[in-house]
């Protein structure tokens, strides 16, 4: 009887005992026999071998009726053509994807640096920009905004409306106003969105998407 490695020494290990796997008895004599290997290797060499002469007669073959056609031959000089220009044009969108991810981080940089060197008077140009171009209402929510009086100015009632329209109003460096509430709840939700494990980005303001800093919005 004939028997694969495999399977014959799995067979005594779990038997406990030296015995025939298939008619339990315990005294035989075994050999290993290497016909089957042989007559694989032999096989697959075969396959192999036939493999390759098919691919090169059909190669030759396909030369040989590049040559008699000039139409095929050219149908096939214009797929390596074509085929060399997509790759190409793939290799430039590629380069033109990198630059263009080079310069949005440049910018990203730019911005970073402006925002870490706002000096008192960039807040006025700030102010001034914003307050020129009309502050009516609050893009988060669309109520009215209204920038506060000076320190000095305020009243009892100034603060009562500060803290009924949520806590005031906020320029942000891009020029945009919001209410103090609807910028922490937004900030708050923009957080919320990342994973527990994922590292959250820069805050970026809800009408331009740009970084940036804030500051209270009053009347100088």
């Amino acid at each position: 009887m004939f028997f694969t490695l495999h399977v014959y020494g799995p067979s005594n290990v779990f038997c406990e005992t030296r015995q025939c796997p298939l008619c339990r008895r315990q005294e035989y004599q075994k050999k290993a026999v290497e016909d089957g290997a042989v007559a694989s290797q032999i096989i697959a060499a075969t396959k192999f071998q036939a493999l390759w002469r098919g691919h090169t007669a059909r190669k030759a073959f396909f030369h040989m009726l590049l040559e008699r056609d000039p139409q095929m031959r050219r149908t096939y000089q214009y797929g390596i053509v074509r085929a060399l220009s997509d790759r190409y044009l793939a290799a430039a969108e590629t380069n033109a994807r990198n630059l263009d991810r080079f310069f949005e981080q440049l910018d990203v940089a730019r911005t970073r640096a402006r925002l870490t060197g706002m000096t008192p008077d960039d807040w006025k140009e700030v102010r001034a920009r914003a307050l020129a171009r009309g502050i009516e209402s609050c893009p988060i929510c669309l109520q009215g905004l209204e920038p506060l009086p000076p320190l000095r100015q305020q009243t009892a009632s100034n603060i009562q409306q500060q803290q009924e329209a949520g806590g005031g109003a906020i320029i942000l460096s891009c020029t945009h106003c919001f209410h103090a509430a609807c910028l922490r709840s937004f900030e708050q939700f923009q957080f919320l969105k990342h994973d527990p494990g994922e590292r959250a980005g820069p805050m970026c303001c809800p009408v331009c998407r740009e970084e940036y800093c804030c500051q209270t919005l009053s009347v100088m």
